[in-house]
């Protein structure tokens, strides 16, 4: 290499050093920068021939770990998570206020439990009875205020959810820019690495707000889906959709069903087709918006129910009482009339080809009164589909409506089927209750054997129980227990009192037993029940008894039903009328003003937090807290000792849905306790969320640390590199000025 060679290599080498302190000079710059890599220029040396002439830059690179950076991207997701629902459950912890303190919820329950046994040790003292006011009011209207805090938070979610997603489209949007600038340049040279690590911040913001999966494609393009599939961007970014909802209240809730849905989703059309609702089947499984989605939908979902469930039962545990069963009216051991021995029932066929005046007649005796009992041509033809071919039930129902009309009774039930035969029992109640049937005929009915030719037999007692329904409200329970001797099974089913059809069928979660079958039916229509049980695979007869009982009739003892236990939970809603439980807690909308857990329209308990209120007529007249009649004697403690009891004491199931227990183990507790469950449950979850937000913070802040160690400006490493290229910069300068010397020298020779 001669002189010219080596000002040649020289000037290269000051080309190539300065392009090297370009470089650091924008690294140091942008020390503190978000997003910013630390770049550092490649070189590699130029060759003619088979001789180096000298040094070129080859291209500007950025420091990235991009499996480090695949998992920051995960943690950033993570963190938005937890961010977001540790921030709320803090404030669902101060909503109910620091343990032990004057407004806390669990003293309030503590000073309601404390002016109630008072009460129940002085019945008769105002102070005492204006004492279990106060604290009932206050009790009331925290719950009515908890309510209310629930739902603004659910609506502040529901904006929140709004908020992410207008992120998300901002952010998906500035990388379909950026990308197209990269894709411009791409095809012509190395893409700049500042347009990848702008590229990269809006695809970090990103992964906050939803949980991604980034691949990069080989045209220098990248393509962004969900960790459940769902294309984000492909080339062109994609535009998610939500319907925002203004205000929610505790009937706002998701459903994947749009019909049945009051609250606002999130949807994208994927590709040209349909669009898809993200909030269904966990397509959102981290970042803001699946946090704010989990709150909304969930957690104060819960809490809202935590507040009703109490709500509930201190309203229910106060006005209602239990029925307990009585039996059968008649008594087992009567005398039963058995129509049709044990042959199989044949259709009767009452038009005796055209006649038209086929006949049954017979005299039935209930207690020494006998009446006579027709049914003609007419009747059948007016109560069966074909008079030609009545059936069993049918005539059942035909026999049933002419003693009821010859005994002068309203919904007594006289016959039964047994499935090959026709019982008869008597009507009334009693020891001497019984039944005969004489003077049997049948005539016309073209021959047909009917009633295994018209003998009656003496038949076996009828097994059954019957419960009182006086005042029977909607949403009133009976339960009952029934042995299918035949499966070799056992039945618990609760039977709920609904007058509106279209609230049927109601749902099993409705009682707190897994194993309850739960029917939602018109207790006051012994036909009605008797169809609802027989729908669920239940063969019982039900009818009424004189004194308007309910009454489940199984088939005998030696039949395939037998009734273990009946009792009835039936609202009090008069507050004098002779019993210890009284209607202290009303519903301040719904129903009439009493809480009854209706299911008529809607579940009654859904949101009742929000509309519990003290019973006005408690605070017109407050001796009704111990005087169950108006001439109870004052310093009578029944009814007083009763309300302290029931929440101090009685335990109930407490519904899964509250998060407290669950579906397979309830909890059982008292209503005092649950209360102060809410609370401990409420400060064990807030201190949970605030520990993963904790714990979220080291991981992510650690893969950010070393992020930053591994890609980012190290002002200590930057300025040892400018002294190593001053030098170098200097060495070339300074072969630079040699050759020129020496290139002086020969031009002056």
């Amino acid at each position: 290499m001669g002189v010219y060679g080596a000002l040649g290599a020289s000037l290269s080498g000051l080309s190539v050093t300065k392009a090297q302190l370009d470089v650091l000079a924008v690294n140091i710059s942008n020390a503190d920068t978000p997003g910013y890599t630390r770049k550092t220029v490649s070189q590699s040396t130029t060759i003619a021939g088979d001789k180096v002439i000298g040094v070129r830059t080859e291209s500007l690179d950025r420091q990235l770990d991009v499996l480090l950076q695949k998992q920051i991207r995960s943690e950033l997701g993570a963190s938005g998570y937890v961010q977001t629902t540790a921030s709320y459950h803090d404030r669902l912890g101060a909503m109910m206020g620091e343990p032990g303190s004057a407004s806390a919820f669990d003293t309030l329950i503590s000073n309601f439990s404390t002016s109630l046994s008072t009460l129940s040790d002085n019945p008769s003292s105002f102070t005492a009875q204006q004492a279990v006011i106060g604290d009932a009011q206050v009790l009331a209207q925290t719950l009515n205020s908890m309510s209310a805090d629930v739902q603004q938070l659910r609506t502040e979610a529901e904006q929140g959810i709004s908020e992410s997603v207008r992120n998300i489209n901002d952010s998906l949007q500035r990388i379909e820019d950026v990308n197209n600038t990269i894709l411009g340049v791409a095809g012509d040279s190395k893409v700049p690495a500042d347009l990848l690590d702008e590229r990269d911040r809006h695809i970090d913001a990103l992964a906050k707000e939803i949980d991604i999966q980034v691949i990069e494609q080989q045209n220098g393009s990248v393509s962004i889906f969900t960790n459940s599939g769902i294309s984000l961007f492909s080339g062109e970014a994609q535009t998610l959709e939500f319907d925002q909802v203004a205000k929610l209240n505790p009937l706002s809730q998701y459903s994947s069903v749009p019909s049945e849905r009051s609250v606002g989703t999130v949807t994208i059309g994927s590709l040209g087709s349909d669009s898809i609702d993200l909030l269904a089947g966990n397509n959102i499984r981290s970042g803001r918006l699946a946090g704010f989605v989990e709150l909304r939908d969930d957690t104060l979902v819960e809490m809202q129910n935590r507040l009703d469930e109490f709500a509930h039962h201190l309203a229910l545990s106060m006005s209602t009482v239990t029925q307990e069963s009585a039996a059968l009216d008649p008594i087992p051991g009567d005398t039963i009339a058995d129509f049709g021995g044990t042959g199989t029932f044949a259709p009767i066929d009452f038009t005796n080809a055209g006649s038209n005046d086929g006949l049954i007649s017979f005299d039935l005796t209930v207690d020494g009164v006998t009446q006579t009992v027709d049914i003609t041509y007419a009747e059948a033809a007016a109560g069966a589909a074909d008079p030609a071919a009545v059936t069993q039930a049918e005539l059942v129902s035909l026999i049933n409506q002419e003693a009821n009309t010859a005994f002068s009774t309203v919904g007594v039930t006289y016959a039964v089927a047994d499935g090959t035969a026709i019982d008869l029992r008597s009507g009334t109640t009693g020891a001497g209750s019984n039944v005969g049937v004489a003077s049997y005929t049948e005539a016309n009915l073209a021959g047909t054997t009917t009633l295994a030719n018209g003998s009656v037999t003496g038949g076996s007692a009828f097994d059954g129980l019957q419960v009182d329904l006086t005042n029977i409200q909607p949403g009133n329970q009976v339960s009952m227990s029934v042995t299918d001797n035949v499966a070799s099974s056992t039945q618990q089913i609760t039977l709920v009192h609904v007058t509106d059809p279209a609230s049927l069928p109601l749902d099993s979660s409705l009682t707190t037993n897994p194993n309850d079958l739960v029917i939602g039916v018109d207790l006051t229509d012994p036909a009605a029940v008797e169809a609802a049980l027989a729908a669920n695979g239940v063969g019982l007869s039900v009818g009424t008894g004189s004194g308007g009982e309910l009454q489940f009739i199984d088939d005998g003892a030696a039949g395939q039903y037998d009734i273990n236990s009946l009792s009835a939970r039936v609202s009090v809603t008069d507050l004098q009328g002779g019993s210890a439980q009284l209607p202290m807690f009303n519903d301040g909308i719904e129903n009439n003003g009493f809480y009854t857990n209706s299911q008529d329209g809607y579940d009654q308990k859904v949101g009742f937090s929000a509309r519990i209120q003290l019973n006005n007529e408690i605070l017109s007249d407050p001796s009704v807290l111990s005087k169950m009649t108006p001439t109870t004697a004052s310093g009578d403690a029944t009814r007083a000792t009763y309300l302290y009891e029931q929440f101090t004491s009685t335990q109930f199931g407490v519904d899964a849905n509250t998060g407290i227990g669950s579906e397979a183990n309830p909890l059982d507790i008292s209503l005092a306790s649950f209360g102060r469950e809410i609370v401990n449950k409420t400060a064990f979850d807030a201190a949970s969320a605030q520990r993963a937000q904790e714990g979220q913070d080291i991981v992510t802040n650690g893969l950010l640390a070393r992020q930053s160690a591994e890609s980012g400006v190290n002002i200590d490493e930057e300025m040892a590199r400018l002294t190593e290229l001053q030098a170098v910069y200097a060495a070339n300068a300074q072969v630079m000025s040699v050759a020129r010397e020496m290139m002086d020298l020969l031009l002056n020779i």
